[in-house]
């Protein structure tokens, strides 16, 4: 999803906001359907899903994308945050966690 929203020049950023058409409109033209857009209380965008309609079994079926079924949490219609990924603050498992 990062390369289809790249190619529609929605890039993340620190400075600057799209709205859900903007972000839509990209992934809809990539995969011919609407995704789901979740964002935090500050609108920073955090998940996209896309919705699947299966024919046959889960193992060896065929998924085909399909409209979502109901709305997003907390994206608004405008101000939109898509920031850059801060790699300063990620914790490192090696780093912080030890096995018993």
């Amino acid at each position: 999803m990062f390369q289809y929203l790249a190619a529609a020049g929605i890039l993340p950023s620190s400075t600057h906001n799209y709205t859900s058409a903007e972000i839509q409109s990209a992934l809809r033209r990539a995969r011919g359907v609407n995704a789901t857009l979740e964002c935090d209380k500050t609108g920073a965008l955090y998940e996209i899903e896309y919705t699947f309609n299966v024919k046959g079994s889960v193992a060896d079926g065929v998924f085909v994308p399909a409209e979502p079924v109901g709305e997003g949490i907390g994206c608004p219609a405008t101000g939109i945050r898509y920031l850059p990924k801060d790699l300063t603050t990620a914790s490192k498992v090696n780093d912080t966690e030890h096995c018993s």
